[in-house]
């Protein structure tokens, strides 16, 4: 498996015969989002997802940029941000199988945060059509993502978090 050093994407789907794919299936399947896949099921989300590594400091995601990534984070931690007027609030650290990037897309609407990691980290990254085909096509799945929308969601109106 090839890992850039400054958040580039891999040229390709994770391959079957990776060395990483042993520990990458065991994160997903620690993830409250990823625990239920099917064996089918997670083959198919395995073809579409790329990884990718950022060092410390990189902006993921920019608040008001364009929506088109679900991310999950497989090593590191990353903080979200949340400019509003001239102050910068942190409103959470993320960390390993937890995901960021489904409230832009689930609104259609530019990113409300920024996303930075707080040291070196290894994300998953599924482009927006596949999110919409294979996650959101599982009932329960998409419960999932949709509950935790709406929980940033009032988080976001007590002033408190939005999750990009």
């Amino acid at each position: 498996m090839e890992w850039y050093k400054i958040s580039s994407m891999t040229n390709g789907p994770i391959l079957k015969g990776d060395s990483s794919l042993p520990r990458l299936l065991s994160i997903l399947r620690e993830s409250d989002l990823f625990q239920d896949l099917t064996p089918g099921e997670l083959d198919e989300i395995l073809t579409h997802l790329r990884m990718i590594r950022t060092q410390k400091g990189f902006e993921i995601i920019r608040q008001g940029d364009s929506w088109d990534s679900f991310y999950v984070i497989i090593s590191g931690k990353v903080s979200v941000k949340i400019k509003k007027g001239s102050r910068v609030n942190k409103a959470a650290e993320l960390g390993k199988g937890e995901f960021f990037g489904e409230v832009a897309l689930l609104a259609n609407q530019p990113r409300n945060a920024t996303i930075t990691s707080e040291v070196v980290s290894e994300l998953l990254v599924l482009k927006k059509s596949e999110f919409d085909n294979i996650l959101m096509k599982n009932p329960v799945r998409a419960q999932k993502i949709r509950s935790t929308y709406a929980e940033r969601n009032q988080m976001g109106k007590r002033g408190k978090a939005i999750l990009a």
